[in-house]
Order: C-alpha cells, then structure tokens, then sequence
C-alpha cells in the first residue's frame, strides 16, 4: 500500500513538470454524453455536462484511441459576459478530468476551463490542463485546451440575453502540450497532480488486467 501511494505521489510529481515541446492531441466528435447550456438573462449562462467519450489521435499519428471527458466540478458551473464582448469568463474554479487511452500511450489530466467564447453556433470552450502520461504522452504534463461543442443554431451570446436551453456534444477539441501561455498552476495544483498520477496507475492497472486476460 506504502509503494502503491509512493508512486502516486511520484508520477503527481511528474505531472507539473514543463513538457520540452508542443504536441496535439486531437479529439473527435464525441458518440456518447452531451453539454447542456442555459441562458441567464442578462448575461450570463448556465453550463452542465454528462460523461463525454469518442475518438481521438495524437497529430501526425494514424493509430487512433479513446478518450472520455467525465462531468466537471462542480456539476454545472456559471459564464458571465465580459463586458460588451461575446466572451464569457467561467465563474470559480471548474475542473475536470480527461483520460486518453491508444496503442500509443495513455495520457490522464485534470482540465480546467476559463473561458467560453460566445460569438459563434459552435461554441468554444478554453481552457489549461495538467497531466501525466506514458509512451507517446510523457510530455504531456501541461498546455491549453481548446473545445469546439456541435453547433447548436444559437451562440451563447444570444442565450445570455433570451434565456431557453440548448444541448449537444462535442465536435472537435484539442489538448496542446507545451502551447505558450500557459498559466502558471493555481493554489490545490498539487492536488490536482495526486489526482491525475492515481488516474494514470488505475489506468495502468486496467492495462495490465486486458493483457493477463488476453495471454
């Protein structure tokens, strides 16, 4: 058990170093779960959403993989309009974790969302993650987040002024280690690092499950 916690802590210890480069992960249009937006006349915005997953692939690769994106904390989390402009900032501190999982390497992360952009039908979600990984993903330990949801027929913009709810999915998404600009990490990111390097074990002991099952 004292090993086990040991290299919790280690691999949590790994997630918050800087990765040496920029690499992409890619993620396609989610199959299952959905995001459900409520305007909050004026100006504000109501965003909850369920267990996302679909496909995804590492730029450049052709080996695709799985990736799901579980519901946020706190479950439904507020956006208030900056000014005049059609950005809205995420009110609090959201997190949320995001696995990934391929031939080519497993990457575990906690996302953190700031901002949505509300001037298009496909609404932006942007954001920063912390994360750890192996094979493939090692480096990524840090960068943005940037969330395209299927386009809804309305932007956010217009909900934070009309009210009524819309729901959908994802319809692409990038996870972009190494990008510049990445903030510095919060207060409680060591704990968010605990959490990422207890995801990747348990995403290791999965791993290690289907091959003693396949032998």
């Amino acid at each position: 058990m004292k090993s086990v916690s040991a290299m919790a802590i280690a691999v949590a210890m790994f997630a918050l170093a800087p990765s040496a480069h920029a690499t992409i992960l890619n993620l396609d249009a989610s199959t299952s779960g959905s995001v459900s937006i409520t305007g909050v006349p004026i100006g504000n915005v109501d965003v909850t959403m369920t267990t996302l997953s679909g496909n995804g692939n590492l730029q450049g690769s052709p080996i695709l993989g799985n990736y799901t994106l579980f519901p946020p904390s706190p479950a439904t989390f507020g956006a208030s309009r900056v000014g005049a402009t059609d950005t809205f900032a995420v009110g609090g501190t959201v997190n949320q974790a995001l696995t990934y999982s391929a031939a080519d390497g497993i990457l575990a992360a906690i996302v953190t969302w700031t901002l949505i952009d509300g001037a298009t039908n496909d609404i932006q979600f942007e954001g920063s993650f912390a994360g750890v990984g192996t094979g493939k993903f090692v480096g990524f330990s840090n960068g943005t987040v940037d969330l395209a949801l299927t386009p809804f027929g309305v932007t956010v913009a217009s909900l934070s002024n009309t009210g009524g709810t819309v729901a959908g999915g994802i319809g692409s998404g990038a996870l972009i280690s190494g990008a510049k600009g990445v903030p510095a990490p919060v207060e409680g990111a060591g704990l968010f690092g605990l959490i990422v390097g207890v995801g990747v074990l348990y995403l290791l002991s999965r791993r290690r499950h289907y091959r003693l099952q396949a032998a």
